[in-house]
């Protein structure tokens, strides 16, 4: 299975994304995730909270997501359910005292759409977050690119592809040394 922490300069991410979307198989409903971590931060220990749908991956993959690295993951519908793929995974930033969030939904109907925060405290991902983070999301699958700010200098950078190829991929970067939009 092709879910996993990767160095960022050494893998093809579109054609990892790719992997993954055939790997999660002939479903209607589902989604390719891949964080970039381009800051020194460290994320650690993943926790999924799965409002509808599953991971053929079980868990996120659980090693730490270093300075330089990006995890890659997918989620896709349950078999023989009318519902889609919706989730929020959970990091620890290590030596904070912070989590960040990443929320993304592929539902059977309405807009695909994916949000990403950082909360205060060690907090798991949970029903209520979920729905804060889905008020708040990037509605689209329509691949333009959303960006922004984050608590302690941080910066995003992320777009989601079409209902075929729903591919959701975030960079996450120190607001000082953000990718130059063009």
């Amino acid at each position: 299975m092709s879910a996993g922490v990767y160095k960022i300069p050494i893998i093809d991410i579109a054609a990892l994304l790719a992997k993954i979307i055939k790997e999660l198989g002939n479903v209607a409903r589902k989604v390719t995730v891949a964080i970039k971590n381009e800051t020194s931060l460290i994320l650690e220990n993943p926790k999924i909270y799965y409002r509808f749908g599953n991971s053929p991956y079980d868990a996120c993959p659980l090693a730490p997501v270093n300075s330089g690295k990006a995890v890659v993951w997918g989620a896709c519908k349950t078999p023989y359910a009318f519902r889609g793929t919706e989730g929020v995974i959970m990091y620890h930033i290590k030596d904070k005292d912070k989590s960040l969030a990443f929320m993304w939904k592929v539902p059977y109907a309405r807009s695909n759409g994916w949000f990403i925060k950082v909360y205060d405290g060690f907090i798991s991902p949970s029903i209520e977050i979920f729905h804060e983070m889905r008020d708040k999301c990037y509605l689209g699958g329509d691949g333009i690119i959303h960006e922004g700010t984050l608590d302690d200098g941080l910066y995003y950078k992320g777009s989601m592809g079409g209902t075929g190829e729903p591919h959701l991929e975030v960079v996450l970067q120190y607001c000082n040394s953000k990718i130059k939009t063009g």
